[in-house]
């Protein structure tokens, strides 16, 4: 949309003054000789049709280019978006590569679209003269000869058909900017006028008086329109009765999240209905319908906004009408509390008003998750529905949140996704469904009693809780000596999370708040701002090196072009002067010689100008793919503590990632070509003028300085505005990205009017803050405009003068003023570029300090000991370390850890929300430094390492996992350093090994089928395993899980962690659960607590102890 914005601004206003100066002339001209504006309307639809021509070509082309940059602008969001997964990965070259193949398809076609400009803009060029051939010939001939006309009206005539074909010609280099936006436009419409099936914002549908709750799937089957020949649900028919809790158990991909997307009305069922309260659910006002639920999805999302901010959601999308401030406050406290959320928020600096940033990645899982069911339970709504709420919280606060949950749902229908059947134990009725079918109904008793798949899962849940006593070799280590009792592990776990919580991120809001920060813009504008133009040209200049040649041909025939607007002057003037002999054979002898002189001179126009837009178009795609390429490398290059800075946050670089390089190309190409013909022109009209009559060219010299000063002064306001408008743009485009980001959690939520009007509300802020300038800008360039018509006054007025003086021949005095006349046009018409000027230099400004920036942990980097998997054995040690966060060095997360991970050993590391788990991670992928203390990797000290190779060393799978577009095939390549290495064998065995294989083959695509933009074409459970199996496929010795489990269903998880085990030989495994059962086997379990470890020791040592580790246990038993 920066191309929609920048042509119906600027560029439309002056689109229109030249639109008018066009019909206004060809009016005049015929009013003063009809037949001779007629005879010249020839030149006119030739143009037409050449430009229509050539703009119909460009058009289709660009919108080709524009498709591949939509694609690949899709690919670069979501490689930012995964920064942790991409650097940890090494993958961000892989990235970078395929981005830049997608934008080369871009520039390929951008090339073709500009060439076909080029077409018109070289027959633009050569226009004017062809006009003033064809005017003063067929003047001469058909009405001076025969003394039907005057030669003022011929000369009127002529002068103002070509003066609207040079109002013609200033639109050229704008239709670049039109051609942009009618193929940005006509993508945007589409999705505008796009008629939505399933409308929140439709006034259709009934409203009942009241709703009960009680819910009926009839014989439901689900076919998606990605993969018609599965079926997701088969025959599903499920009673969910009014204020009862119903759970969905079975398998990942069995289609239990199906069902809710169905509920909250994400799809229609192909067949069957859905009944509520016996009205089916397609007759229900859409929007009404989800403002009587909540949902609380697996992975939980939350915005940039405060805490409070983002538990009200729950109360502006509710049937409850919200009623002020602080009355929803106490909601939301009330809200919080139910949620076990109060503690932790209430012990960050700023509480409920502390600001959130990278929807809420400041914060623990568990944390985050917290939030999400205090926004879901705040409204009350009737139906609440639970798609794995508590996976990411840890047993303790899921015990405590799961009672809170219980209580809430005995008066309201409760539907629920669980992996853990503890949590879904007391629940009404529980159905298990297998490959998108009902295999089981009936409570936790009946289906134990059966037998069957649900006592299946049952018995692979449990976990072994036996106390007894140590062997001498599986040794427990406790930081002090005394008992921990569940009760007192409940009174500390809420101080616990300020600890997991990047808190440094939370103080840095509260200050922001009340106290003023610099800007870049405010550093811009303590600068000098012609000086930022011109670095804006040399690193145009820079980046475009490689294509000089093209710049070369681009600049000389530019250069060339400013000769076909000035040298004219001397044809023209002594065509006058033919005009004024008194013998008609002489006088048609020089309209003929000179009139020959001005079609020749057409063709070179023409030639020169079309050159001059080839050259260019070479030049400024090569350099638009370039700049884009870069851009994204620089940003992937940084460290990971670069993106917790306000101003660096993800969804602001992926939005600079398009605007700045958009930006940049402003002052590159076709306008940069202007600009120089523009400048050039002036200089040769002094020459001109200087050297035919010097004393009528130095009294009009002083205009020439006056009209430059009021386009630097219009230049510096523009800038000063862009400056403000830029940021304010930028947090526009943030927030949308957020929102359509999150888009499900708006749409279940029934966010959308809310999300408007929020987004209005920016942008109309906004447009506020653009009215003064533009008012100063306009005044500005009025100003230039008028002085252009005074210059004019003055050279005829002193011209004449001299003329009558004699000093000066008729022709002299034509050559000089026409010289002057066009220079000046030309000086007024150099600043319409200053908005290009402006956002080019606060692009290049933004650019350059990126490109320049070396993060302190840099992938780039060839620094330190590469290491490998052959000369490495691979021991990992925590030497006194402690951790606080570089924008936060008070506050420490993790102190005094010291903590050994054995070659080959299964290590766990566990403890409440909070305890720093994440962290230690974090260390070991080398995301942040430690502050104090060392860790080492075979004794070396992995800051002393080459970055990547140690990197390389270790895959990470996370708890919400990274899946990109394109194929699964692509997908599982991504961290590979190369894809001719990886076998079908070794990529089939690790998805066996992940247990997604078969889910894989049953695709009629199989591993070329498309996952969709972030993978939202699986499930939860199948993105994990995906995650899961690329893990495998990298064949690192060091594996990093972190919650890699939590995600699946227990079948699913034991055949994993079967996997994983039996994959163990010569691999170190690091894992941090929630889930003790997946951990209990672990070699080592270090269990943390407040940032410091408290306890070490095996599964039975540590039970013994009867610590920290024993209660967590305890609280998971079933």
């Amino acid at each position: 949309m920066i191309e929609v914005q920048e042509a119906l601004t600027s560029k439309l206003a002056l689109a229109l003054t030249a639109a008018a100066n066009f019909l206004s002339a060809f009016a005049i001209a015929f009013i003063m000789n009809p037949l001779l504006a007629l005879i010249l309307c020839s030149i006119l639809i030739a143009m037409i049709l050449v430009t229509m021509t050539s703009s119909r070509f460009a058009v289709k082309n660009s919108k080709i280019s524009k498709n591949f940059y939509s694609i690949g602008s899709n690919v670069a969001y979501e490689a930012i978006s995964n920064i942790k997964h991409v650097v940890s990965s090494n993958s961000q070259n892989q990235l970078a590569e395929k981005y830049e193949k997608l934008i080369r398809g871009a520039e390929k076609y951008g090339i073709k679209s500009r060439v076909y400009m080029a077409v018109a803009f070289g027959w633009s060029s050569g226009m004017p003269n062809w006009a003033y051939a064809l005017g003063f010939w067929a003047g001469a001939k058909y009405f001076l000869s025969r003394g039907d006309s005057s030669v003022a009206a011929i000369v009127a005539t002529t002068i103002t058909v070509v003066n609207g074909a040079f109002a013609m010609l200033r639109v050229i280099p704008l239709l670049e900017s039109f051609v942009a936006s009618m193929s940005s436009l006509s993508a945007t419409f589409k999705i505008i006028h796009r008629r939505s099936a399933i409308d929140p914002f439709g006034s259709t549908g009934l409203i009942p008086d009241r709703l009960t709750g009680n819910i009926k799937l009839e014989n439901v089957e689900v076919v998606y329109p990605s993969r018609r020949q599965t079926k997701a649900l088969k025959s599903v028919t499920i009673s969910i009765p009014a204020s009862k809790t119903t759970a969905l158990v079975g398998l990942s991909g069995c289609g239990k999240s199906t069902i809710l997307g169905l509920l909250e009305r994400f799809y229609e069922p192909t067949a069957g209905s859905i009944r509520v309260d016996g009205i089916d659910l397609a007759d229900l006002n859409l929007y009404w319908w989800r403002k009587q639920m909540a949902y609380v999805g697996q992975e939980p999302t939350l915005f940039n906004a405060t805490i409070f901010e983002n538990i009200r959601h729950g109360l502006i999308s509710s049937a409850t009408v919200a009623t002020n401030d602080e009355e929803d406050r106490e909601r939301v406290i009330v809200a919080a509390k139910a949620a076990y959320a109060h503690d932790f928020i209430m012990a960050l600096p700023r509480g409920y008003d502390t600001e959130l940033r990278e929807k809420g990645h400041s914060l623990s899982g568990g944390q985050r998750q917290r939030i999400a069911i205090a926004r879901a339970i705040v409204s009350d709504p009737k139906i609440l529905f639970l798609d794995e709420a508590t996976a990411a919280l840890d047993t303790h606060s899921e015990k405590v949140i799961q009672k809170a949950l219980e209580s809430a749902s005995r008066t309201r229908t409760t539907i629920v996704i669980a992996h853990r059947l503890s949590t879904i134990r007391n629940a009404d009725n529980i159905v298990v469904m297998q490959a998108g079918e009902v295999l089981e109904q009936g409570n936790h008793d009946e289906l134990l009693a059966q037998s069957g798949l649900y006592a299946e899962l049952i018995h692979k849940h449990q976990l072994r809780t036996t106390t007894t006593e140590p062997h001498t070799n599986d040794r427990a280590y406790s930081e002090d000596t005394e008992d921990y009792s569940s009760e007192e592990t409940e009174d500390c776990s809420s101080d616990d999370d300020l600890d997991d919580i990047e808190l440094h991120e939370l103080v840095k809001n509260g200050v922001e708040s009340v106290k003023p920060t610099s800007s870049a813009d405010e550093d811009l504008a303590k600068q000098n701002d012609m000086l930022l133009v011109w670095r804006a040209l040399w690193m145009i200049l820079h980046l475009n090196w490689p294509e000089r040649w093209y710049l070369c041909g681009g600049i000389v025939t530019s250069l060339l072009a400013s000769a076909n607007l000035i040298i004219p002057a001397i044809w023209y003037a002594n065509t006058l002067n033919a005009f004024s002999l008194t013998n008609a054979h002489e006088m048609m002898r020089r309209t003929d010689f000179w009139t020959s002189i001005f079609a020749i001179t057409g063709i070179y126009g023409f030639i020169v100008g079309m050159l001059n837009g080839v050259f260019f178009a070479v030049s400024t795609e090569r350099l638009a793919r370039r700049v884009r390429d870069a851009t994204l490398r620089a940003i992937l290059r940084q460290n990971i503590g670069y993106f917790d800075e306000k101003a660096h946050d993800l969804i602001r670089m992926a939005s600079k990632l398009s605007s700045s390089a958009t930006d940049l190309m402003g002052l590159s190409g076709i306008v940069i070509g202007s600009i120089v013909t523009f400048s050039s022109t002036i200089v040769l009209a002094l020459g001109v003028g200087l050297g035919v009559a010097w004393k009528l060219s130095l009294f009009c010299l002083p205009l020439v300085p006056i009209l430059a000063g009021l386009g630097w002064v219009r230049l510096k306001v523009i800038m000063v505005f862009d400056g403000k408008i830029r940021q304010a743009g930028e947090e526009a485009a943030a927030y949308a990205g957020e929102v359509v980001g999150a888009i499900r959690v708006v749409a279940s939520a029934g966010l959308e009017r809310y999300v408007l009007d929020r987004y209005s509300t920016i942008l109309a802020a906004q447009a506020a803050q653009s009215l003064g300038p533009i008012l100063r800008t306009s005044a500005l360039y009025a100003a230039s405009q008028g002085i252009n018509f005074l210059a004019s006054a003055l050279a005829f007025w002193y011209g004449s003068f001299l003329l009558a003086k004699g000093e000066y021949t008729l022709t002299q005095y034509y050559i000089c003023l026409i010289a002057l006349v066009w220079g000046a046009a030309v000086a007024g018409a150099l600043f319409n570029f200053a908005p290009n000027m402006s956002k080019a230099a606060l692009a290049a400004h933004e650019l350059k300090r990126l490109f320049e920036r070396t993060p302190e942990i840099d992938s780039w980097s060839q620094r330190g000991k590469r290491v490998s998997r052959e000369d490495n054995e691979g021991h990992i040690a925590f030497e006194n370390v402690s951790m606080a966060y570089p924008s936060s060095p008070q506050t420490m997360v993790l102190r005094h850890i010291n903590l050994e991970i054995p070659v080959g050993k299964f290590v766990a590391i566990v403890g409440g929300s909070g305890s720093g788990k994440s962290t230690v991670l974090a260390l070991l992928e080398r995301f942040y430094d430690p502050t104090y203390g060392r860790i080492t990797l075979d004794g070396q000290d992995i800051r002393d390492l080459h970055l990547n190779s140690y990197r390389q060393m270790i895959s990470l799978v996370s708890q919400e996992p990274a899946v990109f577009s394109g194929t699964i095939r692509e997908n599982l390549m991504i961290g590979q350093d190369t894809f001719e290495l990886v076998s079908e064998e070794r990529l089939h065995a690790s998805c066996r090994a992940a247990n997604i294989h078969n889910f894989i083959t049953s695709l009629p695509e199989g591993y070329d089928t498309q996952v969709g933009s972030g993978g939202n074409m699986l499930s939860g459970g199948q993105k994990q395993r995906l995650s899961i199996a690329r893990a495998l496929l990298r064949d690192s010795p060091i594996l990093l899980l972190d919650e890699a489990t939590s995600a699946l269903d227990n079948s699913s998880e034991k055949l994993v962690l079967t996997a994983l085990e039996a994959t163990r030989q010569g691999r170190t495994t690091v894992a941090i659960a929630h889930r003790l059962a997946t951990v209990q086997h672990a070699d080592i379990i270090y269990v943390l607590d407040k940032g410091r470890l408290v306890e070490q020791g095996a599964h039975g040592a540590l039970l013994w102890m009867q610590g920290v580790y024993h209660a967590l246990v305890q609280s998971q038993g079933l």
